[in-house]
């Protein structure tokens, strides 16, 4: 009741024109603030892109369209421009219901363009590394840390070099292997699932880790550590790693991967 009386009074209608201003004003100000951060959105999208499209490493790089993101920015900024009377108009509510999406999606973007930007330096540094040094390739399993350029040698050299592995063909099976104090060190952790790449000058071979196991190495075979079968050839378009297992170099940790891509 008391609340009614009040604001039937003159100072209580004069309370409610005053709220209804500062709503108004709060209202023009939360979409300006939006505004302006969908525009800084949109021009570090411009600003990067510009600077990716010049870049030596990604010539050939091809961007999204962004050009509804920005065409409804520019809507939302050529409006806030604008006079405020008393509200935001009913047209314009699907755009600024558009505009933190739009805001989020120059987000994703961006984010995308350095991921892939980065990806590409990456790649063209190891295609250049490879080249340089006469390697086969480099192996990596991102999920345990491993990176070593591999080389077609059975040199123990080559083994025994800093971050070089030797990759032969040993009964038909491809074989790939490092010593345990250097860069497969991580290798008897690797766990069934784990994704395994080989880029190479040519392209990336993609695989997927289907067996691990401890075996040994009889010097001109790997055999299963309980019998003396041969472990290779266990799967077909695959790719064998193995590393030492203690000291002497007989027992070892073998690990496959089938090729999938």
């Amino acid at each position: 009741m008391q609340l009614k009386c009040f604001l039937a009074s003159s100072k209580g209608t004069a309370l409610v024109a005053f709220l209804l201003v500062l709503a108004t004003v709060t209202s023009k100000s939360s979409l300006t603030m939006k505004v302006q951060a969908a525009q800084r959105d949109v021009d570090s999208y411009h600003s990067y892109a510009q600077f990716v499209n010049t870049a030596d490493a990604v010539e050939d790089y091809d961007f999204p369209d962004f050009s509804d993101q920005i065409s409804g920015v520019e809507c939302a900024i050529a409006y806030s421009d604008g006079k405020f009377d008393t509200s935001i108009p009913d047209s314009f509510s699907q755009q600024l219901e558009n505009l933190d999406a739009n805001s989020k999606l120059c987000d994703s973007t961006i984010k995308n363009l350095n991921d892939q930007y980065k990806e590409k330096v990456r790649q063209q540094n190891m295609i250049n590394d490879l080249k340089r040094r006469g390697a086969a390739g480099r192996l990596r399993i991102p999920a345990r840390g491993i990176s070593v350029a591999i080389f077609n040698s059975d040199s123990q050299a080559v083994c025994d070099a800093r971050d070089s592995a030797c990759s032969i063909h040993l009964r038909g099976q491809h074989v790939i292997g490092d010593h345990s104090n250097q860069e497969f060190r991580a290798l008897p952790r690797v766990q069934v699932g784990d994704t395994v790449y080989i880029d190479t000058v040519s392209g990336q071979q993609v695989y997927k880790v289907v067996d691990r196991f401890k075996g040994c190495n009889t010097g001109y075979d790997l055999i299963y550590r309980d019998s003396n079968q041969s472990a290779m050839n266990k799967y077909a378009n695959s790719i064998c790693l193995y590393t030492c297992d203690g000291p002497g170099g007989y027992n070892v940790h073998i690990v496959y991967a089938v090729r999938v891509s």
